[in-house]
């Protein structure tokens, strides 16, 4: 028989309610030890007391759930009490006394999985939904807790099943079966399904954005601007700003929101030759942090006509999105440089404010992939590489093979999606997958 397990479901702290969740066969009586009002209706609130023995805890609203009609699926049982981190615990630790035991991080989505009560896509996105921090990672999670990545892809599975019995038909039944209308008839059904897998994968790169958000690396020489820069995005004095060249010697993180996506903004040492030690090391973590970066605002300074062969030599920066930022434009034009890559140039004085609105509308532009909240977004790179593998299984489909290497890969590709919904998953993946989530959910 299972463990019944508890656990505050809600965050540590002051606030209005907290609440005590408890699932697993002995959930009901377990409330009943504490909670001595007659709780005859299921799904229906009580208020009552809660009591340790003869000490009253708190005065509660009370909840039972049958089995089959709860989130985890089996008999649950939910405690509201007051906020305070005192009563909470003390209330969890009445319970925990009386047949429960604590629950793991994430146990009650995880039994929700096990139970049929959400596929393993969706249970992702429960964690997705608590991790959301802007309103668009939100709706892409809500998008794919309400089961429609599920219901696709089980769509997708039914039809290779269907494929599958054709081609087993014919192994079967050779004298019976038509070998190449039903190749014919196997290709055409793949075609069908392949621009379908191409959406969702295509939709990861946005879905990517709005979950993880945009990597924004600010690079340059010494004194550029490249701090004062920050600040002005920022809003607030984050960074050290001196005449002194190399202020900056570790790379500054700040995090903004831009068009309802979270913008990571990385401030990094300026680059130029340095026999001082910890300043080489800052040197590197720059040219790092700008290959792991998904767009460079290269400042440069108006005043000085900059030899640009550092940036000639890094060959990563001519695949990236970035741009231009000819700074301290209020006292001199931008110079006539040769510019290694075709980016974007702006004028700009941070000190006067002079182009920073453009500033804004490019990281705006690069955004911009996340304003389809409407559709359906893949955000797991584990979703990304199940649906890969299965768009190689059914291209090779479409290959003119025998049947028998047909039905290998047909299996293949329907394994391979079973990964989303967590049909063919090991007990290590769903165990990574719940052990990120937090106690209580």
């Amino acid at each position: 028989m299972k463990e019944t397990i508890a656990a505050i479901a809600t965050p540590t702290g002051k606030g209005g309610i907290a609440i005590i969740r408890i699932s697993g066969p002995e959930a009901h009586t377990c409330l009943k030890k504490i909670f001595f009002k007659e709780t005859t209706e299921m799904r229906k609130m009580y208020y009552g007391g809660i009591y340790d023995g003869d000490v009253l805890l708190d005065q509660c609203l009370c909840v039972l759930f049958e089995e089959g009609a709860s989130y985890t699926g089996e008999k649950t049982a939910e405690i509201h009490c007051h906020g305070g981190y005192a009563a909470a615990r003390d209330i969890l630790d009445a319970v925990l006394k009386h047949g429960a035991r604590l629950a793991q991080n994430g146990e009650f989505t995880k039994r929700a999985f096990l139970n049929g009560k959400l596929d393993l896509s969706q249970a992702e996105a429960v964690g997705d939904m608590i991790e959301a921090d802007t309103q668009s990672a939100s709706r892409a999670a809500a998008k794919l807790l309400s089961g429609e990545l599920g219901k696709q892809i089980s769509g997708f599975q039914e039809t290779l099943k269907e494929l599958l019995a054709e081609v087993e038909a014919g192994i079967d039944y050779p004298e019976e079966i038509d070998e190449q209308h039903t190749a014919a008839t196997i290709h055409a059904r793949i075609r069908e399904m392949l621009p379908q897998i191409d959406l969702l994968l295509s939709s990861y790169s946005r879905g990517r954005l709005v979950k993880d958000g945009l990597a924004v690396c600010i690079i340059g020489k010494p004194n550029a601007g490249k701090s004062s820069l920050l600040n002005a995005l920022c809003g607030w004095e984050r960074a050290i700003v001196t005449p002194i060249a190399g202020t900056t010697r570790d790379t500054l993180h700040e995090v903004l929101e831009i068009s309802g996506v979270k913008v990571h903004l990385f401030d990094t040492a300026g680059i130029r030759q340095s026999e001082d030690a910890i300043e080489k090391v800052g040197i590197e973590r720059s040219y790092i942090t700008a290959k792991e970066s998904d767009v460079i605002l290269c400042i440069i300074d108006a005043a000085e006509k900059e030899d640009l062969s550092w940036l000639k030599e890094q060959e990563f920066l001519k695949k990236k999105q970035g741009i231009f930022l000819f700074n301290k434009s209020d006292i001199a034009a931008a110079p006539l440089l040769a510019l290694p890559f075709p980016w974007p140039q702006i004028e700009l004085s941070v000190k006067t404010g002079q182009g920073m609105e453009k500033v804004v509308q490019f990281l705006e532009q690069c955004t911009s992939e996340s304003e389809s909240a409407s559709a359906l977004t893949i955000t797991s790179l584990r979703h990304f590489e199940a649906l890969k593998a299965a768009k190689k299984a059914l291209t090779s489909c479409l290959e003119d093979m025998p049947p028998d290497i047909l039905s290998i890969d047909l299996t293949e590709a329907w394994m391979q999606l079973g990964r989303i919904t967590g049909q063919n998953v090991t007990e290590d993946i769903i165990e990574h997958i719940f052990e990120k989530f937090c106690v209580g959910k």
